[in-house]
């Protein structure tokens, strides 16, 4: 007299909740090079008499190799002490000189005034590129830019996964 008289009242609750987190790492820009300077408070200044190609260096190498087989982005926090104007732009290198090819020139972000405030540059799609050389420009010389809390936001990783599953099942009986 019985039967099946339930049915399948569960299903898949679950589903994919994780997904692209991205990845972030934290640059150092601890080694002027060219005649560069680094003064107190992360104070970068491209003096008159430096070569052309002084820069700055990141020396968390923990951070590396980057890659942007997705588009990424540098963001950190700048001011001008004097409230002026000073061009910055970021280099991503293969590895540091002599090897640096394939590389990429970031555009160039004007930091503007005496307050803080936090800047971001794109770092479009690199295929298959990966980076071992991280490298800060000052544009502006003479004048002194504080940069502090670089990140760089390269691929992301895949932390998610199927979290669910099927909570039902037959609640009915013969």
């Amino acid at each position: 007299t019985g039967g099946d008289t339930g049915g399948d009242t569960g299903g898949d609750t679950g589903g994919d909740t994780g997904g692209d987190t991205g990845s972030t790492a934290t640059a150092e820009f601890s080694e002027a090079f060219g005649g560069s300077t680094i003064g107190e408070g992360d104070a970068f200044t491209f003096p008159t008499g430096a070569e052309a190609w002084a820069g700055f260096a990141n020396m968390n190498a923990d951070m590396y190799p980057l890659s942007f087989s997705k588009a990424g982005s540098i963001s950190f926090k700048g001011s001008v002490a004097d409230g002026g104007d000073v061009d910055v732009y970021f280099r991503l290198e293969f590895k540091p000189h002599p090897e640096v090819d394939p590389s990429f020139d970031s555009d160039t972000i004007t930091v503007s005034g005496s307050d803080v405030k936090t800047y971001t540059v794109a770092v479009p799609s690199q295929a298959t590129n990966t980076f071992s050389s991280l490298i800060m420009y000052v544009v502006t010389q003479d004048k002194a830019v504080t940069v502090s809390n670089v990140i760089v936001a390269s691929d992301t990783a895949d932390t998610g996964g199927d979290t669910g599953g099927d909570t039902g099942g037959d609640t009915g009986g013969d």
